[in-house]
């Protein structure tokens, strides 16, 4: 069986397996959609490392409201985009996720 996302690092690739599992992503997603997915990912990395002091729990709730809105995501799928986008992509910032 080929891999699944063969041009994305492990990360990522378990990332997209994600985010397609929780309903947000298309199951035969073109490598342009797989940008897209990443990109967002990496842009919820890039607040949490951002966030300057401001509390985690705060920056999740924004991070997974801003998901929600342009894909109708419940929040619950917004929830796990996040959450999967900061273990997949930026282990580093697993200390900061909510429990």
């Amino acid at each position: 069986m080929p891999t699944p996302f063969p041009n994305a690092s492990p990360g990522e690739r378990s990332f997209l397996v994600d985010v397609i599992r929780n309903g947000l992503g298309n199951k035969v997603a073109s490598t342009t959609d797989q940008r897209g997915l990443l990109s967002a990912g990496y842009n919820a990395c890039q607040v949490f490392e951002s966030s300057d002091g401001t509390p985690s729990a705060v920056v999740f709730e924004r991070l997974v409201a801003l998901v929600r809105v342009p894909s109708s995501a419940t929040f619950i799928q917004g929830d796990e985009f996040v959450r999967s986008a900061v273990l997949n992509l930026c282990p580093s910032q697993t200390g900061n996720l909510p429990r």
